[in-house]
């Protein structure tokens, strides 16, 4: 104390400022202790998500893939049963044409033949119909009923849409065949030829497009 009466401040004690270095070292030291290693778990952890990551992107690559090699995969197999069922309907839709229009080999196909025919295709056509688009059917439709008058009564077969004293002429008889009676629409409900020709061109381009063929465009 001094004279005066104030406390006089003695010397600072050496030991505190070293224990508060010492704290602030082993602090120091704590920190880069635990940086090194957390670090090295922190580079495995987000290794880790970026290839779990990877290989969900990559999972759902091969899954896009499966699909469209199941989807190309089905296609293919359906334009396969669509070419099976050109070639077995094609010829069948010519051989109307030409009974109707009485070109090629018109004369070869009887009043009756052409009636079994349409039973033919309609039997190939309805079994598969799921298979063919919209567009198709509404042809194949267009094209039958220019060809024949359907739903004329119970147990009875479909009419033919053309005139028994013309195709008795183009096949050099003299008279209309007494079998042929019944087996024709009235002449004012017979199809002209021009429908009947483009009826079945619109349905043969129709079928090529079923099977991946686009015709071109008549000028």
């Amino acid at each position: 104390m001094d004279p005066h009466g104030a406390m006089l401040a003695g010397p600072e004690d050496p030991s505190s400022e070293g224990v508060v270095i010492a704290s602030a070292w082993n602090s120091l030291e704590v920190a880069k202790l635990l940086v090194s290693v957390l670090t090295p778990l922190l580079l495995v952890g987000i290794g880790y998500l970026i290839n779990q990551a990877g290989r969900r992107v990559q999972e759902s690559q091969m899954a896009n893939q499966r699909l469209l090699e199941d989807a190309q995969w089905g296609n293919r197999k359906l334009i396969e049963r669509r070419l099976d069922l050109y070639g077995d309907m094609a010829p069948r839709l010519n051989d109307l044409l030409c009974f109707f229009t009485f070109v090629g080999d018109f004369k070869e196909i009887a009043p009756d033949d052409a009636v079994a025919i349409k039973r033919q295709l309609d039997k190939a056509f309805y079994v598969n119909r799921f298979l063919f688009s919209d567009s198709f059917s509404a042809l194949y439709g267009r094209f039958m009923s220019a060809c024949f008058r359907t739903f004329t009564g119970s147990g009875r077969n479909a009419l033919l849409r053309s005139r028994p004293g013309e195709q008795a002429r183009e096949r050099g008889l003299s008279s209309i065949p007494e079998d042929w009676q019944g087996m024709f629409v009235d002449e004012d409900d017979a199809a002209d030829m021009v429908t009947i020709r483009s009826a079945y061109e619109e349905l043969m381009t129709g079928f090529a497009n079923e099977i991946g063929v686009h015709p071109l465009v008549r000028s």
